[in-house]
């Protein structure tokens, strides 16, 4: 990260003076010079690593600085690669070699995948039609409107979007719309807000709009009404829901899509030996290749007949607050999206690929009795959904031949939209589930048998369907036995589904709060050799608060106990220094627990996992079942391990084999669904009567997106943000603040890399898949001496290793002590691009490497950041470092 500045003179003629290596080597090239300096090098042995003053051997372990410097022939010590000048950001390659023992590294380029014959087929007859943008694009040509109608034009249509998209209430629209310098200079077609939105809803409707159905629920609670007769009091719900077919047809024909959507399934392997299966998008898991049919005659058995398309409906839904400070506003959204797009596509929210389907009524039930409220809120809940998902129901149906839908690349499909997952936390599984929440919603285990590492056997719907009717006739054995309620499930009528296998991993509550923050942080806490539970605390809190910094680890500089608000951030967090918290304070036998379920935690978020993987994450969740006793029950923490979330993770490789990867239906995408679909809705109401004007501000905010992408479509550009409405995940204060602080000789000075790379990123540069590089500014920022080096960079051996490694690579110059130097230029960071690793997704991974001394600034002392690298210099090397961390790893 150092090198030398002064001119460069030739010091075989004494005539030639320049600012670049460069320079002198052209001119060296050009005359006798250059045979000069080749007779020099040859007289000379390279390797021999003297100077005029000591012998290598002889100097002290400490030396006495000594300021080398760098005479004209300076080209000596510069290979000719390294001494290479250019505008364009500097790079240095790494060969990645495999380390003796470990698997093979995946390659996307060489997978091999198997399509299922005839899957997916459009339908014969009907040639490529019209998608909605084409067919609005041709209606506004033919009728010779321009293609902002009914807007003026672009301005005025990027006002009303901005007016629409900022977040501003309708009192503001109105006051805006009012306002002099508006209505006289700009002079909108609208003049208040009846107008505005007046405007807006001459847009193209999308989605089918909204319907509201009044449902009146009689309770056994007794009044005496007006007459004096007494009678069951009642309450009058509203449940708010849209089609959901519409809103798969809107998905499916969705022109952005067109390269995303896949409309068969697929076995994928990492060879074409076909030995080692792969699965990381749904359409690669084994549930959709089982459901899919090929044979006609299979309509008997309500599988689907030849050709057909599957569209796998995964939904969500999740009851929420409404108000922040005070009230018990709630509402219950339900989400729709679709398993043939990618996760990547359908996680983010951007992509309005995620659609709310319906506002499930929330009610205390006061027409209840206490002892009925539990059960007869589940019935409501399933009521809402068999309502909300009816179409659904009808047009999965194999018997009635599906619903023809245009797709994205213009064909029309017979698709049978079928409910494939479920998104949920606990709660809800099990309300979905109709078990009691002391149960497994997938399997038969019962509530004192959740701790065993056995897989039980797994729910049937046919099973509890004749349960259920078996308790409607008195006999409640089955349904006491399997922990059922006694309620009509939604689900029962919807085709080929088994609502118990739709319940994917929950990687958020399940593991990064359920197991790892619930209990595993209170467990390790508690086994802390310390006699009360304040000074445990205190010991965890000061060894998080001592742990190293770094741009990508929140530091928790208070520790953890006095965090008052947990988010996803903060749990993914602490897993990541967790291990090396307890390292030295708590007993090895729950430092060996810990690591295995912290191995668990982040196998399951692979976004490619190969039957190796699977292995391996099976092979975590054993270990923590073989430690899990003498860490916790042998030393009195625990009696037992009968919980739910613990028992989840039984369910997680059959799961990721049947549905794909789990990060795919993580219940952060739904959580931060409500941002958009309730919490910024439920503010644009006036708080009254708000879930119908909930339901028609999202109409209009869609039909803005909707016309936003169909402008993009029609004008071949792209349509700026607003606000920055979305990352998948909202990084905290802490992080973002330290991101800034590495990201500026990036983000200015760095350049593209070459185009012969493969690989490009979000910032423009090219990486190569196979190919590890660093890259730092290409113009050095600081000019320092060796005095400011050993003073406030601690390189009080720059001298001694600054010589060592020229000699060690041949390029040290015979007059290398002749001259001194003034100052070196000095990078203050380099980042680290790693290879690409399928199982860690698309994105390109940045490691930042910081190098700055501490100092003064108008808010205080800023520490100093020298992060330590562990640089491998041969393969040789390897053997002795492997060794090492493998008696670590014997150690724990």
């Amino acid at each position: 990260m150092i090198r030398s500045t002064r001119t460069y003179s030739c010091n075989v003629c004494g005539k030639y003076s320049g600012c670049t290596i460069k320079g002198l080597r052209g001119h060296q090239a050009l005359t006798a010079c250059g045979d000069v300096v080749k007779a020099r090098n040859a007289q000379a042995d390279p390797n021999q690593f003297t100077s005029h003053r000591t012998q290598i051997e002889d100097l002290p372990p400490f030396p006495d600085p000594v300021e080398p410097t760098f005479a004209g022939a300076a080209d000596d010590f510069h290979s000719a690669e390294g001494s290479r000048t250019s505008n364009k950001r500097r790079r240095v390659t790494v060969e990645e070699v495999e380390d003796e023992g470990d698997p093979p590294r995946l390659s996307r380029a060489s997978f091999v995948s198997l399509d299922f014959t005839g899957a997916g087929s459009p339908v014969e007859g009907h040639a490529p039609n019209e998608t909605s943008f084409e067919r609005l694009q041709r209606e506004r040509k033919e009728q010779g409107q321009d293609m902002w109608t009914p807007f003026k034009d672009r301005e005025e249509w990027e006002l009303a979007r901005w007016l629409m998209l900022s977040g501003v209430s309708q009192g503001q629209v109105d006051t805006f719309s009012k306002l002099p310098i508006i209505q006289k200079r700009v002079k909108p077609t609208f003049r208040n807000k009846q107008t505005f939105f007046k405007l807006i809803d001459e847009l193209p409707s999308v989605r089918g709009g909204w319907t509201c159905e009044n449902l009146e629920v009689v309770g056994d609670i007794m009044k005496i009404d007006a007459k004096g007769n007494e009678v069951p009091m009642t309450e009058t719900l509203e449940l708010w829901m849209r089609n959901p077919v519409e809103c798969i047809k809107e998905l499916m024909q969705d022109t952005r899509f067109k390269e995303h959507l896949h409309y068969t399934p697929e076995k994928m392997y990492t060879s074409e030996q076909l030995d080692q299966r792969a699965v990381d998008e749904m359409w690669t898991g084994d549930w959709w290749w089982a459901t899919q049919s090929a044979s006609p005659q299979n309509v008997e058995q309500k599988l689907l007949p030849k050709g057909s398309t599957i569209a796998a409906v995964i939904l969500a839904s999740d009851e929420t607050q409404l108000s922040t400070f005070s009230g018990d506003k709630k509402a219950w959204p339900v989400y729709l999206t679709l398993g043939n797009l990618p996760g990547s596509v359908r996680r983010k929210p951007s992509e309005q690929a995620s659609i709310l389907i319906g506002y499930i009524p929330v009610s205390k039930l006061e027409c209840f009795s206490r002892s009925r409220r539990s059960l007869e809120g589940y019935r409501l809940f399933h009521d809402c959904m068999g309502k909300l998902l009816e179409s659904l129901a009808r047009a999965g149906n194999p018997l009635k031949g599906g619903v023809e839908m245009l797709c994205a690349d213009g064909y029309v499909r017979a698709v049978y939209p079928l409910l494939a997952a479920y998104i949920a936390d606990y709660p809800e599984q099990c309300l979905v589930a109709g078990c009691k929440e002391n149960r497994c919603p997938k399997c038969l285990s019962h509530s004192d048998r959740l701790g065993d590492p056995l897989h039980s056997v797994l729910r049937d719907p046919g099973q509890t369907m004749a349960a259920l009717k078996a308790s409607a006739n008195g006999n409640d054995e089955s349904v006491d036995q399997w922990g059922i309620r006694k309620i009509t499930p939604f689900w029962a009528h919807l085709p080929l589904c088994n609502i118990f296998h739709c319940f994917t991993p929950d990687i958020l509550h399940q593991l990064h709060k359920g197991v790892f923050k619930d209990h595993l942080v209170k467990w390790s806490t508690d086994s802390l050799p310390h006699e009360k539970q304040s000074q445990r605390r205190n010991e965890i809190d000061v060894r998080f608060q001592s742990m190293p910094r770094h741009v990508k680890l929140r530091h928790f500089r208070r520790g953890i106990s006095l965090v008052s608000q947990w988010t996803g951030n903060e749990y993914k967090n602490m897993e990541k220094v967790f291990l090396g918290v307890l390292s030295g304070a708590a007993p090895v036998e729950v430092v060996s627990c810990v690591r295995a379920v912290l191995d668990f935690i982040y196998y399951s978020q692979f976004q490619l996992h190969t039957d190796d993987t699977l292995s391996k994450m099976e092979d975590s969740l054993r270990r923590f079942h073989e430690t899990k006793e003498a860490a916790f029950v042998d030393t009195n923490i625990r009696e037992d391990f009968n919980i739910p979330k613990i028992h989840s993770m039984n369910h997680y490789v059959p799961m990721i084999r049947s549905h794909g990867v789990a990060i795919g239906f993580n219940s952060e995408w739904s959580e931060r669904l409500h941002i958009d679909f309730a919490k910024e809705a439920y503010r644009a109401s006036s708080k009254k009567d708000y879930t119908k004007q909930m339901a028609k501000w999202l109409d209009r905010r869609e039909a803005i997106h909707n016309f936003e992408r169909f402008l993009s479509w029609a004008l071949d550009e792209e349509i700026s943000d607003i606000g920055g409405e979305d990352s998948e995940e909202d990084e905290t204060v802490d992080m973002e603040e330290q991101f800034k602080e590495t990201a500026d000789a990036v983000e200015e000075n760095c350049s593209t890399l070459p185009s012969t790379m493969t690989r490009v990123d979000a910032r423009g540069i090219a990486l190569h898949p196979r190919e590890s590089f660093c890259s730092f500014a290409k113009r050095p920022p600081l000019h320092l001496s060796i005095d400011t080096l050993e003073s406030q960079y601690g390189c009080d051996r720059f001298v001694y290793c600054l010589e060592a490694f020229l000699v060690e690579r041949n390029m040290r110059a015979q007059d290398y002590w002749n001259t001194k130097p003034g100052f070196y230029e000095v990078y203050k960071r380099l980042q680290i691009i790693p290879p690409h690793f399928p199982e860690a997704g698309n994105d390109s991974k940045y490691e930042t490497i910081r190098a700055t001394p501490s100092f003064q600034r108008n808010k205080g002392y800023v520490p100093s950041h020298f992060d330590t690298v562990l640089a491998r210099k041969s393969l040789h090397d390897v053997t002795g470092l492997k060794g090492a961390f493998d008696l670590v790893d014997n150690g724990l």
